[in-house]
């Protein structure tokens, strides 16, 4: 993945700095993401070329549109703060509370950590939803450890 974007990229950036797998695996876990889609760009044009090769059926619309992930990103590089969304905010500056339970389950009075995330949490159900019409069988979530 990491040599198949670089190539690409090489193509018409050459200076640009190498995609390597480690700077994946970062982005995959939310960790040091770029500022500008360009960043991303060739790794989305590698896996949708994958995705299409193999004939796999897009998991919802837009998938395997190019020009709609670079929406999607500036619709997330310039979402407006929760605050219309209805999503608790902190009421004052940021705590010195960590957020981080270590293996503590979390419970109903531990709410107030958890903020900013309606919007996402919304289009996931509806993802799952619209997945589950098109095959009823498991769906499978996953993410990286904190994640919420």
């Amino acid at each position: 993945m990491a040599d198949s974007a670089t190539a690409a990229q090489q193509q018409r950036y050459p200076r640009a700095p190498a995609v390597t797998e480690q700077k994946i695996s970062n982005w995959r876990r939310g960790q040091n993401l770029p500022h500008k889609f360009e960043s991303v760009e060739y790794v989305l044009i590698v896996l949708i070329g994958e995705a299409r090769k193999k004939k796999t059926p897009p998991a919802m619309d837009g998938m395997y549109d190019l020009r709609r992930w670079k929406q999607w990103w500036t619709e997330a590089r310039t979402a407006p703060a929760d605050e219309a969304s209805g999503s608790p905010q902190p009421d004052s500056a940021p705590s010195t509370i960590c957020p981080y339970q270590g293996l503590a389950a979390f419970e109903t009075a531990d709410q107030e950590r958890f903020f900013g995330r309606t919007r996402s949490v919304d289009e996931l159900v509806a993802f799952i939803t619209k997945a589950r019409a098109v095959d009823p069988g498991i769906v499978l979530l996953t993410g990286p450890s904190g994640a919420g």
